[in-house]
């Protein structure tokens, strides 16, 4: 299950793309992750995703209150918490992806789909680090074809 859910109901529209289609992206990263772990490639795949939009003040709020640091950041990820739902949530900072779009010279859009993917990489199990790089790049891959196939 994927859910989408924020506080600000204009946050959506700030989006890149629409909420069918950040829900289609997080579908397929939700099933290639569940294929990797099957293979024994990556440690856990969630069985549900909520993703919260976030304003800068609600993420520098969850940021200190969970990793005690101060500000936003663009995206933070917490793993199933043991309860056994299998669900993982992930908190998106909309302003930030927009800001930091336009530092790094890349399309919105794209870069919600590196964001994701890394936060989608957190929640299967890796801190930092080569193999999160490589799993990483696999959920990446698979929300780009999505997004070929969709055109959204």
């Amino acid at each position: 299950m994927i859910s989408i859910i924020s506080d600000e109901p204009l946050l959506a529209a700030e989006l890149p793309c629409s909420r069918r289609c950040l829900a289609g992206i997080l579908a397929v990263m939700q099933a290639r992750a569940a294929e990797l772990c099957a293979e024994g490639r990556i440690p856990q795949a969630p069985e549900n995703v909520i993703l919260a939009l976030v304003t800068d003040r609600e993420m520098a709020s969850i940021n200190r209150d969970a990793m005690q640091v101060q500000g936003p950041t663009n995206i933070l990820s917490f793993p199933d918490d043991g309860s056994g739902e299998g669900t993982a949530e992930l908190a998106l900072d909309v302003a930030m992806l927009h800001r930091e779009a336009f530092v790094y010279g890349q399309q919105p859009l794209r870069h919600l789909l590196r964001l994701v993917a890394h936060g989608f990489a957190h929640v299967c199990g890796y801190d930092h680090s080569e193999e999160m790089d490589a799993c990483q790049d696999a959920l990446e891959t698979a929300g780009l074809l999505y997004l070929e196939r969709e055109q959204c």
